[in-house]
């Protein structure tokens, strides 16, 4: 919407949307959003759609974390890791854990090292 509330642009989805807010990309204004279809989406700030990823994650609890250098990094709960550029796989990261864990939250420094970390759920004996 634009400041007097008006409607500028909609894009349709191949389902409703997913868990994780859209993120905005503030380097390029690129926006990130998911369908509950688990279809990660690509959009320009003015609404085009850039390109899209089919069964980005196996569920839709998952995370996208734009980078400085135009990757952007998909962080599946319980799955890999793994970075895209115009929307193609660049790499993949895995953790030799079973179910029960997610990856934290992402930081990256101007070399262009990224630093994460999975957090694991800790069941404690009753």
């Amino acid at each position: 919407m634009d400041s007097r509330s008006k409607k500028t642009w909609s894009v349709d989805l191949d389902g409703n949307c997913g868990i994780q807010s859209p993120i905005i990309d503030s380097q390029t204004g690129n926006i990130y959003a998911t369908s509950d279809a688990l279809t990660l989406y690509a959009i320009t700030q003015d609404g085009r759609v850039q390109w899209t990823v089919k069964q980005a994650c196996k569920d839709d609890r998952f995370s996208v974390y734009p980078l400085p250098n135009g990757n952007l990094i998909v962080a599946c709960t319980n799955q890999a890791l793994y970075t895209l550029r115009g929307g193609k796989p660049l790499w993949t990261a895995t953790l030799g854990a079973s179910g029960g864990w997610s990856w934290s939250d992402m930081m990256s420094d101007g070399s262009g090292s990224i630093y994460v970390a999975p957090k694991v759920r800790l069941h404690r004996p009753t």
